[in-house]
Parts: structure tokens; C-alpha cells; sequence
């Protein structure tokens, strides 16, 4: 029963322990895909940002130098050189735009964003806070996606500060994500989505590689870029935790809830042999062998106890007149009555002879040692029925106490079979003076 509580109570904390894995795994890969969302959030960032240092040079050189195209060409070209293809500055002088460099062939892209619906608002409110602006992301004339940042240009005019045009920047978010690994980031167990939230609620998707129409669950990553809020979440198509993964877990759970039980088993097998060999193979009382490990073990635990020498009378008679059947089953009923009716959990009976038997009394929490004497004699000089034959047998016992008698286990015995032997020849003890 111990050894199956044991069993139990293992499997649950298997259960948990590959539980808590699974949830740790789950909480790992949950951040690392945040991570691989801020990475691609931070990209987008980055090359907006790059593309707004740029701008802000340009805004600088045309305060200074006019709204030349030639010069816009030269400058542009500088600082174009690591950029996009599809990526470009604008020169718009008085807000209608007349160059962009890498040249647009598009004749739609030449606007006049004082006066286009889609544009005037927002180009009209960045000149009276004289703050850059930012569109998008937004669909392209010339295809894809792309955010335009325009920034209004003033010049000194007879110490006032005039309006004199804008100089934009165009990034092709196109070609922005296409450099990013989404593979190595995101593999293929994930959709993911990058969407833009402007200020008034409104969504722009960027993307959507997804095959789900539903999501209950995610990770996220959000940026504020050029005031608006990037948002890139990453969900599992089944599951945040791989198939390989659980299926190590389950084998793992498995295979250590097997070897538990081939563990407990085996002490089991080993408790069992180990008990096997204390005890004696007629009467499953304990045996010669044990009784000496048992009372070195309590002299180490300096526990004082009684140690009895009980004899039963006149059994080679009974032997020789009933035979060893009836002899032997007499002794087991002997040892059942005294392990019934005496023994308790401070008290043990070995068979060390034949007939012979040894018992042991702690004395702490036993009574007192005359009422034990007095229920053995009782218990064990009742008449015995073996196979229909009613037997009558007494015993003689005697018995020495450690440690006020001795000290040494040899002595004690020694002591108690004297002790025992004269009883019995001098029939000290007789049954009838003993009735509880």
C-alpha cells in the first residue's frame, strides 16, 4: 500500500513537473517571438528614421541654397546612394512638386499638396505649426506600400519667416520588409500580421500572411513611429509549443513514470527478500537471524527492554505421538496467540528452536511487565484444537532485563534460558494460577 501511494503520488508530480515545462517552453517561445516582432518593428524604425535624417539635411541645404533643381539632383544623388531603388526624395517649392529624385516617370506623383484633396488638410496644418507630417503607410501610384514624410521649408524674407515649399521623402515599405528574414524570425508554425493604428482608430494593414480568419491569442509588439502606432503580432497556427516538443515531454513523462515503477518495484522485490529473510518459514514469526540485528539496533537506540526465553512443554510428545503435522500447526497457533493476544507494536516474537521462542518487550509505553507474563500464561496454556484433537500444553519462559541485568546480548540470553529452564523443572509457573 506504502509502495502504490508512492507510485501515485510520483505520476501526479510528473504530471506537474511536465506541465510546468510545457508552460515555461510556452512562455520562452512566447518571448522570443515578441522579440522577433520588436526586431522587425525596429527595422521599419530604423529606416524610417534614416530616410528623416536625410530630409532633415535636405530641409537644411534648400533654407540656404533655393529650390534649385540642379542642386536638388546633386544632393539627392549623395544621399540616395545606399537607399532603396524605389525610395526617393521630392522638391515641391510653393508645395506642388517638381522633382524627385530617383527620377518618377509617373506623371500622377507631380502634385500640388496645397490644393489635392487627399494632401491640402495636412499640408496646410504643417505649415501654420511648422512641423513635419507624415503619411501613411499608403498605396503607391507606382504599386506597393510607402510612408511620406513632407516637411515645410521657410526662408528668412525681410526678417519675417516665409513659406517657401516642402521637401518630402517617400519609403517604399515594400522594399523595407522585403529585407527583413521573416523566415529565420518567424518559421512557418506562425502567422503574423504588421498593421498601422493611426490617431483616430483607423487601421492600415501592411501585412497579413495568415491562414486563419479567428485569433484568440498572440503576441504583440508596438512602436510609435512618426506618431503613429506600429503594431506587429505573431500567432501560432496551432500551437505555441511544437509537436516535437510535447511529444519529447509525453516520452520523457512516460519513460520516468516507468522507471519509477521499475524502481519501486525493485525495493519492493528487495523489501520483500529482505523481510523474506527475517522471518521464519513455519510460523511468519521472526527468526533466530533477525532477533540478534533487532537487539543490537536497540541497545544502539539506548532503549531498555525485557528479553523472554519461552519454551513450550512436553512438544517432542506431541510430535512423536500426533506427528510433525500436528506438531507443526500447534506452533503456529501458539505464535498466532501470542502475536493476537500479546505482541503489540513495542513487542516482537522470534522462533529461534524448535519449539523455542524468543520475545522482546520495550519498555517504554508497555504496562507493567507482570500483566504481559500473566496474559501469555493465559493465552498459551489453553487447550489447543489440532484436526479435531484437543491438545492441552503449557510453556516455561523466563526472561532478563537490559540493562539493569547486563549489558552484553550473550549475558542476557544466557540468563533468560536459565531462567526458562528452571521453570521448567521446577514448575514454577502453573496456568491455573493465571485467569483474567
Amino acid at each position: 500500500m506504502k509502495f502504490a501511494v508512492i507510485l501515485f503520488i510520483n505520476f501526479i508530480l510528473s504530471i506537474v513537473v511536465t506541465t510546468l515545462f510545457v508552460d515555461a517552453e510556452e512562455v520562452k517561445t512566447k518571448t522570443y517571438k515578441t522579440e522577433a516582432a520588436n526586431n522587425v518593428l525596429r527595422v521599419v524604425a530604423d529606416s524610417i528614421e534614416n530616410m528623416r535624417s536625410k530630409l532633415a539635411t535636405l530641409d537644411y541645404f534648400v533654407q540656404h541654397n533655393g529650390f534649385d533643381v540642379d542642386d536638388f539632383i546633386a544632393i539627392a544623388k549623395t544621399m540616395m546612394v545606399d537607399e532603396y531603388s524605389k525610395s526617393n526624395l521630392q522638391l515641391a517649392p510653393k508645395g506642388v512638386v517638381t522633382a524627385i529624385y530617383p527620377n518618377e516617370l509617373n506623371p500622377a506623383a507631380y502634385i500640388n499638396l496645397l490644393t489635392d484633396p487627399h494632401r491640402k488638410e495636412a499640408a496646410l496644418n504643417a505649415i501654420k505649426v511648422n512641423q513635419c507630417y507624415s503619411q501613411g503607410p499608403i498605396n503607391l501610384f507606382q504599386g506597393g506600400q510607402g510612408v511620406i514624410i513632407r516637411c515645410p521649408v521657410f526662408r528668412d524674407a525681410d526678417g519675417k519667416r516665409v513659406f517657401s515649399g516642402f521637401v518630402n521623402s517617400l519609403i517604399n515599405l515594400d522594399e523595407v520588409l522585403a529585407n527583413i528574414d521573416f523566415a529565420h524570425l518567424i518559421d512557418s508554425r506562425y502567422d503574423y500580421s504588421l498593421e498601422v493604428i493611426n490617431a483616430n482608430g483607423t487601421r492600415f494593414t501592411v501585412i497579413d500572411q495568415s491562414t486563419q480568419t479567428t485569433y484568440n491569442f498572440g503576441v504583440s509588439a508596438s512602436n510609435i513611429i512618426l506618431g503613429k502606432q506600429w503594431l506587429m503580432t505573431i500567432y501560432p497556427v496551432t500551437s505555441w509549443i511544437s509537436q516535437q516538443y510535447l511529444y519529447f515531454m509525453v516520452l520523457s513523462c512516460i519513460l520516468y513514470n516507468l522507471i519509477a515503477f521499475a524502481i519501486v518495484w525493485f525495493l519492493i522485490r528487495l523489501n520483500h527478500h529482505k523481510q523474506s529473510s527475517h522471518l521464519d518459514y513455519l510460523t511468519q514469526t521472526y527468526n533466530k537471524k533477525y532477533l540478534q540485528e533487532y537487539l543490537v539496533r536497540l541497545i544502539r537506540k539506548r532503549q531498555d527492554f525485557y528479553l523472554f526465553y519461552i519454551d513450550i512443554n512436553d512438544f517432542k510428545p506431541i510430535n512423536d505421538n500426533y506427528g510433525h503435522d500436528v506438531g507443526d500447526k500447534l506452533l503456529i497457533e501458539f505464535s498466532q496467540r501470542l502475536i493476537k493476544h500479546v505482541c503489540s507494536t513495542n513487542t516482537r516474537l522470534f522462533r529461534v528452536g524448535g519449539d523455542e521462542f524468543n520475545l522482546v518487550v520495550i519498555k517504554e509505553g508497555m504496562p507493567d511487565i507482570d500483566y504481559i507474563i500473566e496474559r501469555m500464561l493465559y493465552v498459551c496454556n489453553q487447550e489447543y484444537l489440532i484436526d479435531s484433537l484437543l491438545i492441552k500444553s503449557t510453556i516455561s519462559f523466563g526472561y532478563a532485563v537490559y540493562p539493569e541485568e547486563s549489558y552484553d546480548i550473550k549475558s542476557l540470553m544466557k540468563l533468560a534460558d536459565e531462567r526458562m529452564y528452571h521453570c521448567k523443572h521446577q514448575h514454577k509457573y502453573d496456568a491455573q494460577d493465571f485467569q483474567i
